[in-house]
């Protein structure tokens, strides 16, 4: 991946990013870009334009917040879990940090955590529906898991369903690193893809 920042020469305030990721033989496979305009900085925001009044009709509805553990490792977030957590392969750089274990009314999701120095990757497993709203298909059937490439906040993500359970992984921008951990992982701890 190759990023590139115009930072406005005033305010030293980013004010356009650009990301391009590119395949192994180096075809062009997403870009995103975001761009502000008007830039203000230090401004006066009135508290109320972060008002909001439902219209009449509507059923508002308190979120009901996940139970929250974390673990030392992934055997002992295990025990928190009616399905087996996966041993992916990650690249050799990363070391296991944390497993996150979050309990919904819709099921469990686990998520492991791996870091080198500042980067991090993360394989997720959950029983519900991975949330997606602001994630933009790049590639499908990628790698053995058959897997969905996304730009998610302008960092490649790889997502598949398999065996009743939705899989994500996420962190470093290359692709084929992606891929290449999605595919260890497969269907569960055994890696497979049945």
């Amino acid at each position: 991946a190759e990023e590139t920042w115009w930072i406005d020469t005033d305010t030293s305030y980013p004010i356009k990013q650009q990301i391009e990721w590119t395949d192994q033989d180096g075809e062009t496979i997403a870009t995103t870009i975001r761009t502000y305009h008007e830039l203000t900085v230090g401004a006066d925001v009135d508290s109320e334009a972060f008002g909001f009044e439902p219209p009449k009709g509507t059923t508002v509805r308190e979120p009901t917040l996940p139970t929250t553990s974390r673990y030392r490792s992934p055997e002992a977030a295990e025990t928190a879990t009616e399905f087996e957590i996966p041993e992916p392969t990650v690249p050799d750089e990363y070391e296991f940090h944390e497993a996150t274990v979050r309990e919904f009314d819709s099921g469990t999701s686990v998520v492991l955590a791996y870091v080198s120095g500042s980067e991090t990757l993360t394989v997720q497993v959950s029983e519900r529906a991975i949330q997606g709203d602001s994630e933009r298909v790049v590639k499908r059937d990628v790698g053995t898991v058959d897997g969905t490439l996304l730009s998610v906040d302008g960092r490649p993500s790889l997502t598949w369903e398999c065996a009743g359970l939705s899989h994500r992984v996420s962190g470093p921008r290359d692709a084929g690193a992606l891929t290449t951990v999605a595919d260890s992982v497969g269907c569960g701890a055994g890696g497979s893809t049945a």
